[in-house]
């Protein structure tokens, strides 16, 4: 009866008083307990309207469940359209400025190079905005767990650096350990972690900064650590690291674009993950971000 009504208030009337009977009881959905030789009116009633009570509350919750979860639904699917649907524009936008740029080469109009370079500033701006928006709402649906290795994926990524050559003069320098057991994750979501990490460390670097990649296992975890001894952040800014849209204020980094995401998008993935995210930041020394998974 439960399971076709699941709000269907239930009493548990018994002539046994033992724990056993009790625990039947609760499995079935009993809200309230009351031995035979013990029934009074009164405590039937009260009985009766804290059942009543306790099924209209179950009710309630359950209906504003079911709300919550098709507004959630409604949400991601507005972010989704509205990204794509931007994405297009925003390529022939860029493709017009690109042609601006070109004829632009050998103007001597100062102003109107200045404002174009702005436009393509701003425009960067919320093509990484919706990069970033379509990989969480990606990685919430996609994805299937498996045996990763961590160093060929850490090794995908310095490739991809160095082949951009973002590192410019920068030293970035990956000891590998000999041997380190697999854990369990999704490739690519871990190796969008380790692109990002490395792509602040980076951005947040000065030009003849250092860089460092550290692995190593240890309490059946496999911890990975991106280090730079670059801008680091003010101890009372701390606690706006991994929240969306939110970006460490600095005169140093005023110039350096980014959408607040990188790390509110790390942060998700390592809790899908279910392992650990952690960070050490000194204002004017550097910092260290990194994160810790469990051994399969």
């Amino acid at each position: 009866t439960i399971s076709i009504h699941p709000y269907q208030p239930l009493i548990l009337l018994s002539g046994s008083s033992d724990d056993k009977t009790i625990f039947q009881g609760a499995q079935v959905g009993a809200v309230d307990y009351i031995e035979k030789g013990n029934l009074r009116p009164a405590s039937l009633i009260s009985s009766i309207r804290y059942a009543l009570r306790r099924s209209a509350t179950l009710k309630e919750l359950h209906t504003l469940y079911q709300q919550v979860t098709i507004i959630s639904q409604m949400r991601s699917d507005i972010i989704r359209l509205a990204a794509h649907d931007i994405k297009s524009p925003l390529s022939t936008f860029f493709m017009s400025l690109e042609m601006l740029n070109n004829h632009l080469d050998n103007s001597p109009d100062e102003f109107v190079k200045k404002h174009v370079d702005r436009m393509g500033s701003a425009s960067r701006r919320i093509k990484a905005i919706v990069d970033d928006i379509m990989a969480l709402d990606y990685m919430d649906e996609h994805g299937e767990f498996e045996r990763t290795e961590i160093i060929p994926l850490i090794n995908s990524v310095i490739r991809e650096f160095r082949l951009m050559e973002t590192l410019e003069n920068k030293t970035l320098t990956f000891e590998q350990p000999q041997e380190l057991p697999v854990v369990r994750g999704i490739p690519g979501q871990l190796r969008e972690v380790v692109f990002n990490l490395l792509t602040n460390a980076i951005k947040y670097t000065r030009d003849d900064g250092q860089i460092e990649i550290d692995v190593n296992c240890a309490d059946s975890n496999v911890t990975v650590k991106v280090k730079d001894n670059g801008f680091g952040i003010p101890s009372d800014q701390h606690d706006l690291l991994f929240k969306p849209f939110t970006r460490i204020k600095l005169p140093e980094t005023q110039t350096i674009e980014g959408t607040g995401l990188g790390l509110y998008l790390v942060k998700r993935i390592i809790d899908r993950h279910d392992g650990e995210m952690f960070f050490k930041s000194t204002y004017g020394q550097g910092s260290m971000f990194g994160f810790s998974l469990a051994i399969v």
